[in-house]
């Protein structure tokens, strides 16, 4: 499984925001592709767990939202890979990456 976090900007709220996974770059083979909405309630962030994928393997996701105009807009495709599957003697490495807001509180 692997987590994906994204933020849209209030112009975009309470409209449909569709994740996509693919097996390719080029999204050819996309594996899943779920529709979500993100608004007030959660300041425009949306956090999905996506579940029963392949282990050690790589992933692209994107997420695609129709603009006001009715042309679909997409943001930057990114990569994931998903960790090594148990009993594995592959070596498995971690990147953590933190947010700070010195105005207001600490993040970590």
């Amino acid at each position: 499984r692997v987590v994906l976090w994204t933020r849209v900007a209030p112009a975009g709220w309470d409209r449909d925001l569709v994740l996509q996974l693919a097996e390719d770059a080029a999204f050819e083979r996309v594996r899943v592709e779920r529709a979500f909405r993100a608004g007030v309630a959660t300041d425009g962030c949306l956090k999905v767990r996506v579940e029963a994928l392949e282990a050690d393997r790589e992933w692209h996701y994107r997420f695609v939202m129709i603009g006001a105009d009715g042309t679909p807009r997409s943001s930057r495709p990114g990569r994931t890979r998903t960790a090594p599957a148990a009993g594995s003697e592959r070596d498995l490495r971690f990147a953590v990456m933190s947010c700070q807001d010195y105005t207001g509180r600490w993040y970590n």
